[in-house]
């Protein structure tokens, strides 16, 4: 018979020593016991593990996520063209943001450059 996904069950584990003494540490700062630290931290790492998964999924999909998800924005963002502005209000301030970004870039590099050509301009002109 299958479990029900709120019962409680046993599982022992086996750990380094200093693990289970950070461990210990954890649970007296957050005033825990060592197994409800050890249940919130697993937790809050699996959570994190899915929404990972669900993230890599969403974009890789051809088909937008619905506007209700966390994604919808960068899932449209990254398939901008970066020579046509979206319609969208919200994400053509995103693009134009976006694009500004990479052109200071550019600046930046392109100067680093030049600085770069007359310092060796300079140097090869010493005898």
């Amino acid at each position: 018979m299958a479990r029900k996904p709120t019962e409680i069950v046993k599982l022992q584990v086996r750990l380094p020593e200093s693990l289970r003494r950070r461990l210990e540490k954890l649970a007296a700062h957050n005033n825990r016991s060592m197994n409800s630290e050890i249940i919130t931290l697993l937790t809050e790492a699996a959570d994190r593990e899915e929404r990972t998964m669900e993230h890599e999924r969403v974009m890789k999909a051809d088909e937008p996520p619905s506007p209700m998800s966390p994604w919808y924005r960068e899932w449209h963002l990254e398939r901008l063209d970066p020579k046509t502005p979206p319609q969208d209000p919200e994400l053509r301030a995103i693009w134009e943001e976006r694009n500004e970004r990479y052109a200071r870039f550019e600046r930046e590099a392109l100067r680093k450059e030049r600085l770069e050509q007359r310092r060796k301009r300079s140097e090869d002109k010493r005898p």
